[in-house]
């Protein structure tokens, strides 16, 4: 008589114990998740409630949004079977989100609004007319779409390429507003840059959560999770940044608005020619040489005013002329230490175009860490005996 291994049924019995904790943990995961989901669309109905009074925009965005976070809470919960009525409504919702959010930042950022908003719409109005016959459908009709699809029903390809077309969309909206929020944070000074960070951050957020999405789609599954935790995170994350700064609203609108007239200044101007013979003229001409040249000097050589001039130096070079102009000068000066052992460092300092010698001596001591004597003497080549 043959006998099984000893030890045969405790090793079964543990088996089986770690497939039911794996079971539970997978179960207790999924929980978790399917919970943090249905609260991102909670949250996001509530800040639409918040907003209703004071910003519509605001209102419907956060609508759509939470519309969209709940559908994927049903897709993900196995629930949508029992909420038919909601089935692919998100659809129309994701059309809508990219518009509102472009229209939401330039309402928040002092700009007009174009002249037919509506226009950004159509997408979101024809995702409805396309998908009117299927939410008209019943209950039991739209339970077997999802348990039983027939490959000759038209929705089985409508939709995905609706929400494909959806997404590509939302990658437009944030990607133009990444691209203005540069360009008006480059004509605005340092200090006051720090407002544009958490917009910068949101947007930025917002196209790489809609990556996940498109790459969850295509190849990975499994990333769906994530991006739509992403999304509720996300949510989370304005929620707590408008708590913490609710005046940030206006600190954006009032930098915008300073940014955008620092802009129509240099309208009309090719900005990349006059860099180009700025350049010339302090490499080539090296009129920084002359220790009275001023903003309006220069401005004059390049055949634009002094306030164009500097709008170019902040926006373009990212320092102000004295900078600008002192970077020049201090190389200069490296260059005559270096080649020229023998010459006073006041003689060097006066060569390089400055006129002042405390100047010169806190400049230099800023950009090498050291006065311009040490500076020679550890240039020196070493000599080998």
């Amino acid at each position: 008589m043959l006998c099984r291994p000893s030890g045969y049924g405790w090793n079964q019995n543990l088996r089986i114990q770690e497939n039911n904790l794996d079971s539970f943990r997978k179960f207790f995961s999924n929980s978790i998740m399917h919970t943090f989901l249905a609260f991102g669309a909670g949250l996001a109905f509530l800040l639409c409630l918040a907003n209703w009074r004071r910003d519509k925009i605001a209102a419907f965005l956060f609508f759509a949004v939470s519309i969209v976070q709940f559908h994927i809470f049903l897709e993900l919960s196995g629930e949508l079977p029992n909420a038919t009525w909601l089935m692919d409504l998100h659809i129309p919702a994701i059309f809508l989100i990219g518009p509102l959010a472009y229209l939401y930042f330039q309402n928040l950022s002092g700009n007009k609004i174009d002249v037919l908003p509506w226009i950004h719409f159509i997408p979101s109005i024809l995702s409805v007319l396309i998908m009117l016959p299927f939410y008209l459908k019943s209950h039991a009709a739209k339970v077997e779409f999802l348990e039983q699809p027939q490959s000759g029903d038209i929705y089985m390809w409508m939709i995905p390429t609706l929400l494909g077309s959806g997404t590509v969309l939302n990658f437009f909206y944030p990607s133009q507003l990444l691209l203005k929020l540069r360009r008006w944070r480059g004509f605005t000074p340092h200090d006051k840059r720090i407002v544009f960070t958490p917009f910068f951050t949101l947007y930025a957020t917002t196209l790489v959560l809609l990556l996940l999405f498109v790459v969850a789609q295509i190849f990975f599954m499994q990333l769906f999770s994530i991006a739509a935790c992403g999304v509720t995170t996300l949510l989370c994350a304005v929620f707590l940044i408008h708590s913490a700064n609710a005046d940030l609203g206006i600190s954006l609108r009032r930098q915008v608005s300073a940014a955008r007239y620092a802009e129509s200044r240099i309208s009309g101007i090719d900005v990349d020619s006059v860099v180009q013979r700025m350049e010339e003229l302090m490499s080539e001409e090296r009129v920084y040489l002359d220790e009275n040249l001023s903003l309006g000097n220069l401005a004059k050589k390049l055949k634009i005013n002094s306030h164009q001039l500097s709008e170019i130096l902040n926006s373009r070079m990212r320092k102000n002329f004295r900078n600008y102009v002192a970077d020049f000068r201090l190389r200069e000066a490296e260059r005559l230490l270096k080649e020229e052992s023998e010459r006073s460092v006041l003689s060097i300092i006066y060569s390089s175009g400055f006129n002042s010698k405390s100047a010169f001596h806190k400049l230099f001591q800023e950009k090498y860490g050291c006065n311009p004597t040490e500076f020679r003497s550890q240039s020196k080549p070493t000599r080998i005996s």
